[in-house]
C-alpha cells in the first residue's frame, strides 16, 4: 500500500475492505449533537443490496502512511446507489452512532428484523 500521504480505508461488516474504495466523505460533529459521518465508495461488487450495508457496523479509518491517525465508527443508517459506469459500482452510506437507534419510533422497530 502507500507509504506516505493520507488515504482513508471504510470497514463494513460482512463485505471485504478491498472490496471498496473511499471516494469522498463528510464528518460533521458538534457538541451534544449525534455525529453525522457521509461517505461516498466505489466497488467492483455490483450485486450489493441494501442489507449488506444497513444496520452493519463500519468505521472509517484515517491514515498517514501506515499509521492509523483516526478511526470513526458507527451503524449504517441509509444507503442510496449512485453511478455504474460498467466496472464498478457506487454506493452513498450514511453511518450514525449506535444510540440513533433510540430516535427511532416504535413503529419503525418492528420491521428490523424482517
Amino acid at each position: 500500500m502507500f507509504r506516505e500521504g493520507l488515504r482513508f480505508t471504510l470497514e463494513v461488516d460482512g463485505i471485504l475492505e478491498m472490496a471498496t474504495a473511499v471516494v469522498s466523505f463528510r464528518l460533521v460533529q458538534r457538541h451534544s449533537v449525534p455525529f453525522v459521518l457521509e461517505v461516498g465508495i466505489a466497488s467492483g461488487l455490483f450485486d450489493l443490496t441494501a442489507e449488506d450495508f444497513l444496520e452493519k457496523k463500519a468505521v472509517l479509518t484515517v491514515w498517514q502512511g501506515d499509521i492509523a491517525q483516526r478511526h470513526v465508527s458507527g451503524i449504517v443508517s441509509e444507503v442510496s446507489l449512485g453511478v455504474n459506469n460498467g466496472w464498478q459500482m457506487r454506493y452513498h452510506l450514511s453511518v450514525s452512532p449506535p444510540l440513533w437507534r433510540a430516535g427511532l419510533r416504535e413503529n419503525y422497530r418492528i420491521f428490523q428484523q424482517q
